[in-house]
């Protein structure tokens, strides 16, 4: 982190190289491609007369990682093709904004508790009243209730979506896991390690396809610091390093904390800056207070694409990821990484 800040021409050409990458490997339309030659095949419907209707259900519309991904894949399906739609379990969110703005139609069930069979009701219904040809499910939750609902609705093909490694699951959940891989055509992760961990809780390699994360390589683009800086109201001048995600305790921001202090104590014209909010924002607040204006709460930012050209250097701290879509947005951006792992 230090050799980062003390070296521009470092930042540069680690930026320059993560922009690179991006731009070959992880455009979402290419991402999309993938998911639909897996499922459906090379040759998919393309003799339909009618496009094949893919119901797409998670439990929210959050701003989590998850989220996004389904509602960019939605939002990207060939219409000529297909004709998506988006059941959300509990509710909405700001990733609506994708599907509003690409027309996908999605709608909220209101679950209320754990176990919910009001709400596995409805899911069944919605699935006899506008029968899909396709149900993909996302994240647990919604791979639990999704894939049992598919089956009571006989729905011919379910494809669930395993974003990562998930060490917080009990015997119960991977045991729930095991038993709807059986109803289950294709299992996606978004990495290797997502993948082994689920071969590890004892679904058969086969049903297993790895497609990882893509993003919008159109939207995430190198810009100007200085004007981004200006754009989100936050100070010009200086060196940022930031950290982009969810306040929480997976997220481990409190390593970011104590790695900004160490800089900040050493360099003199360093900021860090937490865009995101969470549970743990009160007691973050409270550990920084020391540091005066150095270190910026910023909040949810609407325009993440803004929130990385502000920044010379993102830090990623989480203590488990799949495929964490914020490094991968930096990358676009022309920004380096440095990411901690356990």
């Amino acid at each position: 982190l230090f050799g980062l800040y003390e070296d521009v021409d470092l930042r540069k050409k680690i930026g320059e190289a993560a922009r690179c990458t991006a731009e070959k490997l992880l455009d979402q339309d290419a991402t999309a491609g993938q998911h639909l030659k897996f499922i459906f095949g090379r040759r998919a419907v393309a003799r339909e007369r009618r496009p094949k209707r893919i119901t797409h259900v998670i439990a929210t519309l959050d701003r989590g990682g998850g989220e996004r991904q389904m509602a960019e894949l939605a939002a990207r399906i060939d219409r000529r093709l297909f004709s998506a739609r988006v059941i959300c379990l509990t509710r909405g969110g700001p990733s609506a904004d994708v599907l509003d703005e690409a027309g996908v139609a999605y709608s909220v069930l209101g679950k209320k508790r754990k176990a919910d069979l009001v709400c596995l009701a409805r899911l069944c219904w919605e699935f006899f009243l506008r029968p899909p040809a396709l149900v993909h499910t996302w994240l647990f939750t919604s791979n639990l209730y999704g894939r049992l609902a598919a089956a009571l609705a006989r729905v011919r093909a379910v494809v669930a979506s395993e974003r990562s490694t998930d060490p917080w699951k009990s015997r119960l959940h991977r045991a729930a896991d095991r038993l709807l891989a059986a109803v289950s055509n294709v299992i996606v992760a978004n990495s290797a390690a997502v993948a082994e961990s689920v071969i590890k809780n004892g679904v058969p390699r086969r049903r297993i396809v790895t497609i990882p994360n893509g993003i919008d390589t159109a939207r995430f683009i190198p810009g100007s610091a200085r004007y981004a800086r200006f754009a989100l109201g936050l100070p010009i001048e200086g060196r940022f390093f930031g950290f982009i995600g969810r306040l929480a305790f997976e997220k481990r921001p409190q390593v970011f904390l104590a790695a900004a202090r160490r800089v900040i104590e050493r360099e003199s014209d360093v900021r860090a800056v937490f865009f995101g909010d969470g549970p743990m924002r009160a007691e973050l607040e409270v550990l920084a207070r020391d540091l005066g204006g150095r270190v910026v709460f910023y909040g949810d930012c609407p325009k993440p694409e803004l929130a990385h050209r502000a920044l010379d250097c993102l830090v990623l701290t989480s203590a488990w990821e799949g495929f964490p879509n914020v490094v991968l947005e930096a990358m676009a951006s022309g920004r380096p990484v440095v990411a901690v792992s356990m």
